[in-house]
């Protein structure tokens, strides 16, 4: 005998549905775990990090360039949120402007500002100095304009560049 369409279509009185506390618990559960997840959702809060990143790699490119061209290479920063690699070449003085290689334009609300508008790194991956008196530890700082961040990048003699 078949069971009749009211025994499969019945509801059994023995499952039982989530209740109501546990239904509210799960909600602010998940809105917890998504607020706190939507802070990084916002990558305009990631400009200043990705351009810090940016320019960090660009100058141990750049160095790395020069030590395996064998010619030298400079970081030109040719504006408050701009700058450009370029490649120079050998002449009977100092070295002179060849091409760029890169040029660079990072986001419109941060700026960067620098102690020297060149760095110049040799084929040995130092930096250039134009006179005895600037041979010192350099900076570079990037100010956010919009979320009130600054990130400075410190340049040293021997062409080494850290974050901090």
């Amino acid at each position: 005998m078949s069971p009749s369409w009211r025994d499969t279509y019945s509801v059994n009185k023995n499952c039982r549905g989530f209740g109501l506390i546990e239904i509210i618990a799960m909600i602010a559960i998940i809105s917890i775990l998504s607020a706190a997840g939507l802070m990084t959702v916002d990558q305009r809060r990631n400009d200043i990090n990705t351009a810090e990143r940016r320019i960090l790699a660009d100058f141990r490119w750049t160095r790395g360039r020069a030590i395996v061209s064998g010619v030298h290479h400079r970081i030109n920063v040719t504006g408050p949120n701009n700058y450009r690699i370029e490649r120079l070449t050998e002449g009977t003085g100092p070295w002179t402007f060849d091409r760029v290689v890169r040029e660079v334009t990072l986001p419109a609300h941060v700026s960067l500002t620098s102690d020297e508008a060149l760095t110049e790194f040799n084929t040995r991956g130092t930096i250039v100095f134009p006179t005895a008196a600037a041979a010192a530890i350099g900076t570079w700082t990037l100010n956010d304009s919009k979320f009130s961040a600054v990130r400075t990048l410190t340049i040293f003699p021997s062409g080494q560049i850290n974050a901090g």
